[in-house]
């Protein structure tokens, strides 16, 4: 991994990206939910695809939900750990896994879950 120093501080030169979700109703998708709490976990291929949790995070007023600064080339899941008043907690994971093709990052794989997104 190559490492400049610029300003005291260390650029890391990996490629990462932003995910953001938004919760809606199920029953109006204009409908979004605020108050649902995300994990988001790295699945790690050389522990037999073992969850950890990196990150957790609560959809806001807009019903988003963002974690900044995914690293690619791992998969990784995102599951609802709380669910908004009212509403069920969704049982179905999210999975992901984003690639560079010519300098670009492009989503790899993703397994919505039975649309749950």
């Amino acid at each position: 991994m190559n490492h400049a120093v610029a300003n005291n501080r260390v650029i890391d030169d990996q490629y990462r990206v932003n995910i953001r979700l938004t919760k809606v109703s199920e029953e109006n998708e204009r409908v979004t939910l605020s108050g649902a709490s995300y994990g988001l976990y790295y699945k790690d291929p050389a522990n037999h695809n073992a969850e950890t949790l990196l990150t957790t995070g609560t959809t806001g007023r807009n019903g988003e939900v963002e974690f900044n600064g995914v690293l690619i080339n791992r998969e990784y899941v995102i599951r609802e750990l709380g669910s908004v008043n009212g509403y069920y907690l969704s049982e179905n994971p999210i999975s992901m896994k984003f690639k560079t093709d010519a300098g670009n990052v492009t989503l790899d794989t993703v397994d919505t879950g039975n649309d749950t997104i």
